[in-house]
């Protein structure tokens, strides 16, 4: 399903959708906009602006109401994950640097699609090696 792009929600949406997805990050994808003249339309600017203060899609938002009142410690949010070398590894929902523990919400709306599941397995797999241990949820807190 296409989101109809015509609400802030619908664009944050989709542009997170692309963060999470691994196909570029916050920064590739402002720079990308710009040059296609589009960052500065109104929904544009306020999801960029919002993904740039590290704003989730719905189930990342509740995810982080969820850990906020559970008593854990407080996880980066949507941080880049990268390796010794500074290779791109992930970008988690959460992850808890000490713990070495990202938290991962396969929501069958970005992760059924075929080549979307191979991502998410791919991506789950580079954590892995990286010594991340992964903990996957679905939207609304079921396990996949």
């Amino acid at each position: 399903m296409v989101p109809s792009l015509c609400h802030e929600s619908d664009v944050l949406a989709l542009l997170a959708g692309v963060i999470q997805a691994s196909r570029c990050t916050v920064e590739q994808l402002i720079a990308a906009l710009s040059s296609a003249y589009l960052a500065s339309s109104p929904h544009v600017a306020a999801a960029l602006q919002a993904l740039i203060a590290g704003a989730l899609p719905v189930a990342g938002e509740d995810a982080r109401r969820i850990l906020t009142k559970s008593g854990l410690p407080t996880p980066l949010w949507n941080p880049a994950l990268r390796t010794p070398s500074g290779a791109f590894l992930a970008q988690p929902a959460a992850y808890w640097p000490r713990e070495g523990v990202a938290l991962e919400i396969d929501s069958e709306e970005f992760h059924l699609e075929p080549a979307s599941y191979r991502a998410t397995l791919w991506r789950r797999l580079r954590m892995e090696t990286a010594a991340v241990d992964v903990v996957s949820v679905a939207p609304g807190g079921g396990v996949p």
